[in-house]
């Protein structure tokens, strides 16, 4: 087994691992305000964010992992005649077609070279789509009280949730593609 498969494989298995904890157990734990050990992990888990970190040519990014569906090598991708330029095309995953968008276009950046790079497969407003990155790094747990606000990275503020520390930029999935979802109920492109 090579170091990129045991790479992949330990991904793989926190990935399934990561969200134990369910979003009923962290609300009942907040609204009864107990100050037990127990409660108080899971009170530190509730203000955390479980993120997948990755790049995006030089720049490093994060989702949440609740947005991800699936992580996948980026394989042939087969361009569409009068997509917005942030959609690289569609691809086949499990007998299905995904929209694979270029999240640094969409978010105003250079795009970065294919070869060897990763589909992070995302879902939300009623979307499945694929995220080009160009490599995968690792599953963090993000403080929430560790973000800065994002007037100071030039992006489109709706798309970002914050900034962590090392420069990590936490995307907003969900506001992404509730925007997509609206551009194609409107029919338009952006």
């Amino acid at each position: 087994m090579t170091d990129a498969s045991a790479m992949w494989e330990t991904l793989q298995a926190r990935l399934a691992k990561i969200d134990q904890i369910s979003p009923d157990t962290v609300r009942a734990v907040i609204s009864r305000g107990s100050h037990s050990h127990a409660d108080q992990a899971q009170q530190a888990v509730a203000e955390s964010a479980h993120v997948l970190f990755f790049a995006l040519g030089k720049e490093h990014y994060g989702v949440r992992v609740n947005t991800i569906e699936s992580i996948t090598h980026a394989s042939r991708i087969t361009p569409v005649p009068g997509a917005p330029p942030y959609y690289r095309g569609v691809t086949s995953l499990h007998g299905q077609i995904l929209s694979v968008m270029d999240p640094s276009i969409y978010l105003g950046l250079p795009s970065f070279d294919l070869s060897g790079g990763f589909i992070v497969v995302v879902i939300g407003s009623g979307l499945k789509i694929g995220l080009l990155a160009s490599d995968i790094y690792d599953l963090i747990d993000l403080p929430l009280h560790e973000l800065s606000p994002v007037d100071s990275v030039g992006l489109d503020r709706e798309l970002v949730i914050g900034i962590a520390p090392r420069k990590l930029i936490l995307l907003d999935v969900e506001a992404m593609l509730a925007r997509e979802s609206e551009r194609i109920k409107v029919g338009i492109n952006r």
